[in-house]
């Protein structure tokens, strides 16, 4: 099976747009009532900080997916309970997310649609998005990224 590659470029568009689509569902600096701007400009410098973590351990091993490279560098025990708890972790985002965009969508556009019905289709989306592979994934999101840009 052949290795997807994206650039620099499409991984920070992807990573923007994960930002901004989490901003939406996370009350981000609530707790900060009239400092919350500072919330609003720190937050994007800390997504690029580990931005710049993620792509300088891509390039050193280019070869190998992030779970294998924690191994090399951390060590074989450490290294794969790190990796275990980095995908129990992103499953439970993802899992996240999931329900959140559901409970959106239910509370109004389709408010009389099941939320069984909408997770499906989801998932059935984003089952299609995997099968094409992750570089048609990372190549909408360069499109995505340029509406939302062209659109704030």
């Amino acid at each position: 099976m052949p290795k997807d590659k994206i650039d620099g470029i499409q991984l920070f568009c992807l990573m923007v747009l994960f930002m901004f689509g989490t901003a939406v569902f996370l009350d981000l600096g609530s707790g900060a009532r009239q400092d919350a701007w500072i919330v609003t400009i720190l937050s994007p410098i800390a997504e690029l900080a580990i931005f710049a973590v993620y792509y300088r351990l891509y390039r050193q091993h280019p070869d190998l997916p992030l779970t294998e490279y924690v191994k090399k560098i951390l060590g074989k025990y450490l290294g794969s309970l790190i990796s275990y708890m980095y995908i129990i972790y992103f499953i439970y985002l993802a899992s996240r997310v999931l329900r959140d965009v559901e409970e959106l969508l239910i509370s109004s556009p389709y408010a009389k649609t099941s939320i069984i019905t909408l997770g499906i289709c989801m998932v059935f989306a984003l089952i299609y998005a995997v099968h094409l592979g992750f570089e048609v994934f990372a190549r909408a999101g360069i499109i995505c990224f340029a509406v939302m840009t062209v659109t704030l």
